[in-house]
């Protein structure tokens, strides 16, 4: 045999290299590659999630403090309306004030306040403080002795558990009332 054609059929028998994507072997690359960006998606995406949780944590903390801070507002400028003269009425006893529509609407002290005080009187609807006109707390109103002759304290005292049922929040308050007469007199 001729020594020329075997190195003919030699070379014509090689098979050609294979091309290499960017000069590495690329078997099983992509199988790593997706498993690694999962897992880094992954991580941003529960990084996300509890960013938003504590966020929506924090608003529903925001709005029940305001709608506590808003029905203390109201009784305040209750308080101050009556005067000294009707709250007198009301010394040393201990009340605990209707904030919702009940099934029950028999008032412990109607002499006092004769609604709830998330019922809008004059419009005779439920106001709107809340997303379903419920604020779920209890007000408690207590007028007792002041600092001074002729002066009466009425504490306002406001209990609730926050929305997430994790901890109870309070909101408190202490109105000084005169007598007016008594001041006029004097």
């Amino acid at each position: 045999m001729d020594f020329a054609l075997i190195k003919r059929l030699t070379v014509s028998q090689r098979k050609a290299p294979r091309k290499r994507r960017s000069g590495r072997d690329a078997r099983g690359m992509y199988i790593v590659e997706a498993l690694v960006a999962m897992v880094i998606s992954g991580i941003i995406a529960f990084s996300l999630l509890d960013m938003l949780c504590a966020s929506m944590r924090t608003m529903n903390r925001a709005s029940g403090d305001a709608q506590a801070y808003e029905l203390i507002e109201e009784l305040t400028e209750y308080t101050r309306s009556n005067g000294y003269d009707r709250l007198v009425q009301f010394k040393d006893q201990p009340m605990t004030l209707t904030l919702n529509r009940t099934a029950d609407t028999s008032l412990e002290f109607t002499a006092f306040h004769d609604r709830p005080l998330l019922l809008d009187f004059v419009r005779r609807k439920w106001q709107d403080k809340t997303s379903n006109n419920r604020f779920d707390g209890t007000l408690s109103y207590y007028v007792f002795d002041g600092p001074q002759p002729h002066t009466l304290n009425v504490a306002i005292d406001l209990l609730w558990n926050d929305r997430s049922g994790t901890s109870q929040r309070s909101l408190g308050r202490v109105v000084v009332v005169c007598d007016v007469s008594e001041q006029e007199a004097g």
